[in-house]
């Protein structure tokens, strides 16, 4: 069973202050009537090169800064098996996990992308390489100083500054660390043992000239506990900062440094200013802490055997998550939204990490044994909760085959098993133990909670607009039902008997968690975006398992006045009808809406000025066999 923490009510504490200067939108005056400039908010930027370089294993781990845009960020890799990306509270930690290439996609919550191209080369044939850009800009002094990576080629290397006056360069365990003197320019040759050479050309402005900035972007989400550290520059120091609500976020300055201290749930504004009466405002949110802790349906420990890949669901803590491993010569880690695999590549041990974007980890034991030498194991939990009529799926392997399956009490739970796949079907409402057996007679004991029937949510999961109120339907479980989203700064939700409300409030992307009384947990995957004129759907875009049959409701906006006609492009899968009244279009399903693959449908309206708005729902194949 999966253990969870009770619901507790936050409230947050949203406070502001007015910035002082010019008042309104315009430039204000410092009392020796110097003007001030408001700063511009800096846009979407990472610390890394667009072109980078990994040495693979953890010893090639690198980590950049992500700032500007509008905070939170996600970070994606399209080839997680190569190259992993985390988004810690230090920055965005790229390492490499076999040879291979990458593509980093950044996200902010305004929809801004920011990417990096990251090889993974073989190690005999790394050339000489820096994680800094060619060209670079360090604003002048100690805290302006920068530590870059230096790898590949042959070691030992050797560092130096052209003009070491302007630009002093010092090679250590923990990288090249390039600080700017005095005014001017310089190049930073670097050699390995063979003559191999890279460059770097640095300048350093004058710091007059710079216009008084942070690397903290304009909105930023800190978890309880967190304290991010963001560089100052330009303008006039010293530097000042006020919150204007201490019990939610406290900050403090110390020469070019911005430390951030999240206390409590809520909001607060920070005003940091220069001593000529410049002002940078950062608005600054606490998520509550998730009301369901982090966890995923791993085992507290697990065996993978060499060439297997078992799956398992991520969920609850803060909606957005990441995974890593300690060894990534004995196990990879893979993470698709809430979709977690563990792939076994060698015999050794290492640890799965779970994280999410509110610092909760999971970490997971795993043991990937000598071909011919795996123990008898099962990738179910010792104790599960299945609901009745559901069949989930587990992994069987090591001792010696065939394998076997039994049960305490068939007319509660089934066990069934087909080579090394074990089906446990929930039958009628009850517990029951089930027992698997290799031909040695080695046993594994399952405990079974069958449910009145299996949690469910139709749709599965939407994408909508800013502002916009979706609602789901809750079947099979057992009530009461709860609710718990991820990031309370993207949406807010709420349940009425089987009915879950979602309210979108920012751009961004999140998970609803419902769970039952039973603690069976289900997700419900959300993207907000920002809106868009004219006519449209909302959702415009849901996904719906191929076992329900629920109706499914859609909402038209920015039509014009008039009738509204709506298309269906699979009327054998759904049927969509419209009252232009409410302007409610409504999805049923003849028959059944069984796939064998997933099936997108399109639902099309169309006003009276024939503009048209389109909503894309996705039928996902569960694995039910098609009549």
């Amino acid at each position: 069973m999966i253990s969870v923490l009770k619901f507790v009510t936050v409230t947050l504490i949203t406070a502001s202050i007015a910035a002082c200067g010019g008042g309104g939108g315009s430039p204000g005056l410092t009392a020796g009537g110097i003007p001030v400039t408001p700063p511009t908010v800096r846009p979407l930027f990472t610390s890394a090169a667009a072109q980078i370089t990994l040495s693979p294993g953890q010893s090639g781990a690198q980590i950049f800064t992500v700032g500007g845009g509008t905070a939170p960020y996600i970070a994606t890799s399209s080839n997680a098996a190569v190259v992993s990306a985390a988004l810690l509270a230090e920055g965005l930690k790229l390492t490499g996990l076999t040879v291979g290439s990458a593509n980093i996609l950044i996200l902010d919550s305004a929809g801004a992308t920011a990417n990096i191209s990251v090889t993974v080369p073989p190690l005999n044939s790394l050339a000489l390489f820096t994680s800094a850009a060619a060209q670079i800009t360090l604003a002048p002094g100690p805290s302006g100083a920068q530590t870059f990576a230096v790898g590949g080629g042959t070691a030992p290397y050797i560092a130096t500054s052209s003009n070491a006056a302007v630009v002093s360069a010092a090679l250590s365990a923990d990288g090249l660390k390039l600080t700017g003197l005095s005014v001017g320019s310089a190049n930073i040759l670097i050699l390995d043992n063979t003559g191999a050479r890279a460059n770097i050309l640095v300048t350093v402005p004058t710091a007059n000239n710079l216009a008084f900035f942070t690397t903290a972007p304009g909105a930023i989400s800190i978890p309880v506990g967190e304290k991010p550290t963001y560089s100052l520059g330009g303008g006039s120091p010293p530097y000042s900062v006020a919150s204007s609500n201490s019990a939610v976020v406290t900050a403090s300055v110390s020469g070019n440094s911005l430390t951030v201290n999240a206390v409590a749930g809520g909001n607060a504004n920070l005003v940091i200013r220069d001593s000529v009466g410049g002002i940078i405002n950062i608005a600054a949110a606490v998520p509550a802490p998730a009301s369901v802790a982090l966890f995923t349906t791993a085992p507290a420990a697990i065996t993978v055997a060499i060439g297997a890949a078992p799956n398992f669901v991520v969920g609850g803590g803060g909606g957005i998550y990441t995974a890593t491993t300690s060894n990534a010569s004995v196990a990879v880690v893979s993470l698709s939204g809430s979709n977690l695999t563990i792939a076994g590549l060698a015999a050794g041990s290492a640890s799965v990490v779970v994280r999410d974007n509110l610092g909760a980890t999971v970490t997971v034991p795993v043991t990937v044994p000598s071909a011919g030498t795996l123990a008898f194991f099962t990738t179910a939990p010792s104790s599960i909760t299945v609901g009745r009529g559901a069949e989930p799926e587990y992994g069987i392997g090591g001792g010696t085959g065939p394998y076997s399956a039994s049960t305490s009490n068939a007319s509660i739970a089934s066990a069934t098993v087909s080579g090394s796949k074990l089906f446990i079907r929930g039958v009628g409402t009850g517990t029951a133990n089930i027992v698997v057996r290799d031909s040695t007679g080695t046993l594994l004991t399952i405990n079974v909670l069958v449910g009145a029937t299996p949690l469910a949510v139709t749709p599965n999961g939407a994408t909508g607009i800013i502002s916009d109120t979706l609602i789901a339907t809750i079947t099979g479980g057992t009530a009461p039902f709860r609710a718990s989203v991820g990031n309370v700064l993207v949406a807010s939700a709420s349940m009425a008997g089987n009915t879950l409300t979602v309210r979108l409030q920012q751009v961004g992307q999140t998970v609803v968690t419902v769970l039952d009384a039973n603690d069976q947990s289900i997700a419900y995957s959300l993207t907000v975006n920002a809106a868009t004129p004219g006519i449209r759907l909302s959702p415009n875009a849901v996904i719906l398992s191929e076992r329900g049959t629920e109706n499914v409701s859609l909402t038209v906006f920015g039509a014009s006045a008039g009738a509204i006609d709506v298309f269906s492009s699979d009327l054998s899968k759904l049927i969509a009808t419209v009252d232009n009244v409410t302007r409610v279009v409504t999805l049923t399903t003849p028959g059944n809406r069984c796939v064998d693959a997933d099936t997108p449908v399109t639902i099309t309206v169309v006003d009276a000025s024939r503009a048209t708005g389109v909503a894309t729902v996705t039928i996902r194949d569960n694995g039910l066999t098609c009549p």
